[in-house]
């Protein structure tokens, strides 16, 4: 497979009829740039929360008229370029709630997260209800509108954009440590396979905005996007995607391709193998121009005990799935009081589980009283 950084060259389509499109959209949101991701010996100031996943979950009004299937875009900082939410079913109808995992380079810590900005492509009127912003499986921020806020480009009494700034978002109960929030700082150490296909659903909705006449298909199966485990270390994929043909039927396009983990020196990278579609040119761009998006998701690279203001850069290629540490998320034996769970290398230690969730860490072998692990406080989620 080529280098990633090299993705961004014109490509050509091919499936009923031939055409050429430049990816110049892709480069300005290439997720290429290195990005930092601290680890902290303890809690931080809130602000300087490092984020795992970031998400904005979304309400839909449910009167009549109250949906929209006009393009949405996101952005959370002032170098942001627009995030598209476009999940694989039949998002933004009425009553409905919708919850998108957003990628971007630029917020890394909750004190990156400069404002909330949400515009609306087109001119079928979208009302929204409520909007939230999770931070690590955790609200920490809620906007309820009692009339619900019209998004609309094709009326001069509303407004294309919903704007709300960090100064108001920092009102909020939950944008500072609580006993919802008081966990939201710890990272992973299990990535569960749910969040990877939803990274990879992101990822290539936002990626098919920019690409004429493509879109998510027809459901085969259960899912528009599926995957399954192979083995200790791949992930399969499934995406079902479509082609429009003008005058006639559209163009059903089935992407697979294999997601592999491996270690390499202590740091995890994922390879795209096995890839193959039912048009073959698509297969090259949406696999190629999906994985920068992707492999920056979750930041960071697994190596070392953590130390303060120890820094672990993110390269081309790497997946930050957290802190090596034990399935506790505490430093410390609760008996001993010495360090345990912390891996300097996470090469015998990376491995899918039954479920496919991607795990980290070895398993404890000098806990004598594991019943200890169950009057530890759980990690706050948003539910």
């Amino acid at each position: 497979m080529k280098n990633l950084r090299n993705i961004f060259l014109a490509m050509t389509l091919s499936m009923v009829t031939s055409y050429s499109f430049a990816t110049a959209p892709f480069a300005k949101n290439s997720l290429e740039d290195a990005i930092t991701f601290e680890i902290p010996p303890s809690r931080p100031a809130f602000k300087d929360v490092s984020i795992c996943r970031l998400q904005i979950q979304v309400k839909t009004n449910s009167f009549d008229g109250a949906q929209t299937d006009d393009p949405v875009s996101v952005r959370l900082n002032a170098r942001d370029n627009p995030f598209y939410l476009n999940l694989s079913h039949n998002d933004r109808e009425r009553n409905r709630t919708d919850t998108y995992d957003v990628l971007t380079p630029n917020v890394n810590k909750i004190k990156d997260i400069q404002f909330i900005q949400m515009k609306i492509h087109g001119s079928d009127g979208w009302n929204v209800r409520e909007i939230n912003l999770i931070v690590n499986n955790v609200t920490i921020y809620t906007r309820k509108f009692s009339n619900g806020y019209w998004l609309d480009t094709d009326n001069s009494k509303r407004q294309d954009v919903l704007y709300i700034p960090v100064r108001e978002m920092s009102k909020s109960s939950n944008y500072r440590y609580n006993n919802v929030t008081g966990n939201i700082w710890r990272g992973p150490t299990m990535v569960p396979k749910s969040f990877i296909d939803d990274l990879v659903e992101s990822a290539v909705g936002n990626s098919l905005n920019d690409v004429k006449k493509v879109s998510w298909g027809k459901k085969q199966g259960k899912y528009y996007i599926s995957s399954k485990r192979i083995n200790d270390n791949t992930l399969r994929f499934d995406l079902d995607l479509s082609y429009e043909v003008t005058a006639a039927p559209d163009v059903e396009i089935d992407v697979d391709f294999d997601l592999v983990f491996t270690c390499e020196n202590g740091v995890v990278k994922t390879t795209v193998k096995n890839y193959k579609t039912s048009r073959h040119g698509v297969t090259q761009y949406v696999v190629k121009n999906v994985l920068p998006k992707l492999k920056k998701a979750l930041y960071a690279k697994c190596t070392g005990i953590p130390e303060p203001a120890t820094k672990i850069a993110c390269y081309g290629g790497v997946w930050a799935v957290g802190y090596l540490l034990d399935f506790s998320f505490d430093y410390d034996d609760p008996i001993s009081g010495k360090d345990i769970g912390l891996n300097k290398d996470c090469t015998s230690a990376l491995s899918l589980n039954a479920n496919g969730d991607l795990v980290l860490g070895k398993k404890r072998t000098n806990l004598r009283n594991r019943a200890q692990l169950s009057k530890r406080p759980k990690v706050a989620n948003s539910k």
